[in-house]
This record gives structure tokens, sequence and C-alpha cells, in this order.
């Protein structure tokens, strides 16, 4: 561009004309026409900033709509974006692996099967891979499923808390805190306080998409059509907020394993003893759905297809929901009162599925 106006006498005058004409004047909307036009000519859609919460229709990290999520399950993407990494391994130059935020994808267990396919030494030497993986105090464990050797560590943070942390004193660290604040909720009121705060503030789109195309999907079957969008809607917001870990790991051709069973069980009994006035059977119908009890086995290859997406789209949010509303505001506005500290016990070796 600059070689272009150095040899076109004049062309810098008539380029900033031609863009002062494009911008148009603050406050005048007929001037902003053209730029308008030009906008609305892109790949993209420019919107104002807060419209992301309703209205996003890509993955992202977390709420970050600038971090796009890539799709990992998709072959040619998994192979395009770990092409260096695969030569790495290969060559010897990289013998272990630390992956971030694992919870954040669609099937982890899957991602984590193919990574051991980049470059296995022998059969009796995995690749060393460790997760970045919050385990909720104080007895959720890493699935058994994962093809990893571990966690980061989070878990050592709450060992080390339970070993140089007196007990004793946490009653009169309330008292003091509610005195203070005035607060008198308990931890897990304040933890379904924020979740019910992010899931309306950050992830609003998230769960009305996701009862909307349920109730979409669900209107096949002449059992459950009749349940409406907005009871939906409003199961996937309580299960979400009533979850008591970051998520569940149901593959799509699987139904759930008995642990995330028990997990989605306590997730119900939760939501229902919380919304006491409304109907059961959303959520227990949700409930279902999740753990892989419905749809029946008889029903048509297609819509057990559409529903297992669902269900494999619905719970990468549950951890991204967790980690905005425990980790950056439960954790900075509760008395943290969880009950008695303990110290959690080492974990045992692990070994690869």
């Amino acid at each position: 561009m600059a070689e272009w106006r150095a040899t076109r006498p004049g062309a810098q005058d008539a380029l900033e004309v031609h863009l002062r004409r494009l911008n148009g004047l603050p406050g005048n909307a007929p001037s902003l026409r053209e730029l308008d036009a030009l906008i609305d000519r892109q790949h993209y859609r420019l919107v104002r900033w807060k419209a992301g919460v309703h209205e996003i229709n890509y993955r992202r990290f977390f709420a970050i709509a600038s971090l796009v999520g890539l799709r990992m399950e998709n072959p040619a993407v998994f192979r395009e974006t770990h092409r260096l990494l695969e030569t790495l391994l290969k060559a010897g130059r990289v013998t272990g692996l630390r992956i971030d935020h694992i919870d954040g994808l669609r099937e982890p267990e899957d991602y984590l099967r193919r990574l051991q396919g980049l470059a296995r030494p022998a059969p009796d030497r995995p690749l060393y891979v460790v997760v970045e993986k919050i385990l909720a105090p104080p007895d959720e464990t890493l699935p058994d499923s994962l093809a990893v050797q571990g966690t980061t560590g989070y878990e050592f943070i709450f060992q080390v808390a339970g070993l140089l942390v007196d007990p004793a004193a946490e009653a009169r660290i309330t008292a003091t805190y509610r005195r203070f604040t005035g607060e008198s909720a308990t931890y897990q009121e304040a933890v379904y306080a924020a979740k019910r705060l992010v899931l309306t503030e950050l992830f609003a789109d998230a769960v009305s998409k996701l009862g909307a195309e349920l109730a979409e999907l669900v209107a096949r079957d002449w059992q459950w059509q009749d349940m409406t969008r907005h009871e939906l809607i409003v199961a996937v917001r309580e299960l979400m907020a009533g979850l008591p870990v970051y998520r569940t790991y149901r593959e799509s051709t699987a139904t759930a394993g008995a642990t995330d069973r028990a997990v989605l069980a306590e997730a119900c009994r939760r939501a229902v003893e919380r919304n006491s006035r409304l109907d059961p059977q959303p959520f227990e119908f949700l409930r279902s759905l999740l753990a892989g009890d419905y749809p029946r086995a008889s029903a048509p290859a297609d819509y057990k297809k559409r529903l297992a997406e669902w269900v494999l789209t619905f719970q990468p949010y549950t951890g991204a929901v967790m980690a905005k509303a425990v980790e950056d505001t439960a954790f900075y506005t509760s008395s943290m009162k969880t009950g008695r500290v303990s110290l959690m016990q080492p974990r045992r070796d692990r070994r690869l599925p």
C-alpha cells in the first residue's frame, strides 16, 4: 500500500477523502450507511460487545468471545494442529505433555487416546501426559478411562491446606466474616448463587440454545413432545447449577458409568429440591438423557445419534460454569465454610487403559 501511494501522486489525499466519507459523522446516522454496507459484506457480524452473551454462534474458551475453540473431534483439525507436536515427539525432543483445560474438550477421552497415538516409544512406555483438571474435594477422582498419568496437581493444594490450616479457627473466621459482610449463606448456597449468576450473565445463550434444541429433538417422540422449551431450558440451567463436579465424561457410543450416574442423580436431586414448585419430570428426563437411559434402544438411529451429539455439546459447558462460578466468584465472596478440613490421601499410581 505504501509503494502504491508513493507511485501515484494525489493517491493519499484521495484515500483520506474516501475514508472520511466512509467513516461518516458522529451522531449522523445517515452518514454511516456506506460503512454499514461495507461491514455487512464481511464474513463476520460486527455487534455490540455484550451481544455475545445471548447470540454467539461458535465455541469459545469459557466466556471469552475473542478466543475461538477449535473442533479437536474433527480428525483434520486434530491432524493439522498437532503436526509440529507429532514431529517433536517422534524426534524425541518432547517426552511429556501438559494439557490445559481438558474439561473444555467435546470428547476428552477420545482426544487423549489419539494423543497417545502420535508417538509411542514402546507398548509398555506410553506417552507421559498430565492434565489440568480440578478434582472436587474431598473424594472426586480422575476417571480411569482417561489415557493420562495424572493431573497437574491442584489436589496437592488441598492436601497442603489440610496439613497447614488449623480447622479449629474456622468457626471464629466464619463468625467474623458474617458480622462484617452480613452474609449468612452456606458455602453450597454461595456456589449455587454464583452458578445462577454466571449462567444468566455469561452463558445465557448456551442455556437457551441447549434447551431450544432439545425441545425440537424430543418433539419427534410422542411421549415427550409436549415438554415445553421453557421447561427444558430451566432443566438445563438447574442441572448445570446443581452439578457437584466440573463435568461428566459420557461418550456418544456408551451410557454413563457408575460415577457419572451418581453425579447426575445428585444434580437432579438438587434441582428438584431447589425448584419444589415446578414439575420434577423435566429434571428427571434430562438426567435420564445425560446418563444414556433415554432414548430407548428401539428408537430410530438418527434420533439416538442427534441426542448423543446434544449430550456431547452439553457436557463441556458445565466445567466452564463451575470454573467461572466457583474459582472466579465463590472463592472470593464466600466464607468458604465447607465442613471439616481433612487431609486427602495421595493419589494411587495410574496406568493407562
